[in-house]
């Protein structure tokens, strides 16, 4: 598997960043049936011609920075639906936050030993930005926050390190 560049800019996406191949479709979730094996994505190759090409981070893309996995960052990234309350139960393994002053951002993997596979979400305080990419806000188990409809993209960075604390949590698993 690999990751695919967001070509063409459109109000959900951002220059430079990237999404996996197996969500290939915008409004491709990445949790629920949309959600990523771990196999999948321990396999993601980051030595081809296109991500050589484009190794360099994109000057749009935002700096998301690691933050603490608490019971509330898990919380705003399941979403308040019947395929989120599936999610409950699942374990958050990794998680980045940004802001842009007004509103908080943040990405993060929901990890279902059920079924080994990595839930990607992405949640906001902006209902309105998930409004603008054309999507309904999805309520998230924690009050304010909202999570859109939409495939994971992010930066090559958010890949990279997902990948590795995949790698790190797939040797503890068994």
């Amino acid at each position: 598997m690999t990751l695919n560049y967001v070509k063409e800019r459109r109000d959900k996406s951002v220059d430079g960043e990237w999404y996996h191949s197996k969500n290939d479709k915008p409004g491709s979730v990445s949790y629920g049936k949309g959600a990523i094996k771990c196999s999948e994505l321990l396999a993601l190759n980051f030595n081809t011609k296109e991500i050589e090409y484009l190794s360099r981070e994109h000057p749009a893309v935002r700096l998301f920075a690691p933050t603490t996995l608490t019971e509330d960052v898990r919380l705003q990234l399941t979403p308040n639906t019947k395929t989120g309350k599936t999610l409950l139960g699942a374990e958050l393994v990794f998680a980045e936050r940004w802001s842009d002053g007004n509103h908080i951002h943040l990405k993060g993997a929901l990890y279902d030993k059920d079924s080994d596979c990595f839930n990607l979400i992405t949640a906001t305080t902006d209902k309105e930005l998930v409004r603008r990419g054309k999507c309904s806000p999805t309520e998230s188990h924690q009050k304010g926050w909202f999570i859109g409809q939409y495939r994971m993209a992010a930066s090559l960075s958010f890949w990279r390190e997902l990948q590795m604390v995949v790698f790190m949590h797939s040797r503890c698993e068994k």
